[in-house]
């Protein structure tokens, strides 16, 4: 998995990105968040969600 030199919003009504259980070897990098007009809709309280 890469996510690589995203922009991320505004306006993401989830979490801008969410990694799940199980997800090995992954590089984020180089990526940008904007949080405006996010609203805790659809139990998103983070930019990034990573589950271990």
């Amino acid at each position: 998995m890469q996510v690589l030199n995203n922009r991320i919003g505004p306006n993401v009504a989830a979490e801008g990105l969410d990694i799940k259980e199980g997800t090995k070897n992954g590089i984020i990098t180089g990526n940008s968040f904007n949080g405006i007009g996010s609203q805790s809709e659809n139990s998103a309280d983070s930019a990034i969600d990573v589950k271990g």
